[in-house]
């Protein structure tokens, strides 16, 4: 146990990057659509499409997405959301990343900025070597920017 805790510690040390060091390359994000999907007067929820594509012949499961939003340079959300869905090999996937956001939106163009990470999970042999070892499974960045025409 302890020979394989110190092989383990000596590849974090030789890879910081996890990934980079098992061949797969971290999936790619990015915002596909942004839309107000509920108004009132106490607030409004924005719906982030997010498309992700995986440059991988191994199918990579995505887990919780840890985001922001901005609207107009101003912070107005933070939060944790599971992506549930998996990759599958050489293929794309979408899914959605809501932001409640308080108050009552401007009428017009909102610009929006959205950054993140999103878990993923290794194929195989490594999959079982994180979990295993209690180390936190890889991420990919996911940021975007843009406008939302809001009536």
């Amino acid at each position: 146990m302890r020979l394989r805790l110190r092989l383990l510690f000596s590849a974090l040390l030789v890879c910081p990057f996890l990934a980079g060091c098992t061949g797969i390359t971290p999936p790619r994000l990015w915002v596909e659509a942004a839309k107000v999907r509920e108004q009132t007067d106490q607030g409004a929820v924005i719906e982030f499409t997010i498309r992700a594509d995986n440059p991988n012949a191994d199918a990579l499961p995505l887990r919780d997405t840890d985001y922001s939003v901005t609207l107009n340079n101003a912070a107005v959300f933070r939060g944790v959301r599971s992506a549930q869905c998996t990759l599958p090999g050489y293929g794309q996937q979408t899914f959605t990343l809501p932001a409640a956001v308080p108050g009552k939106l401007p009428e017009g163009s909102i610009a929006y900025r959205i950054n993140g990470e999103v878990e993923y999970i290794l194929p195989g042999a490594w999959r079982e070597t994180l979990a295993d070892s209690g180390l936190p499974e890889p991420t990919a960045s996911l940021s975007g920017e843009g406008e939302i025409d809001h009536k």
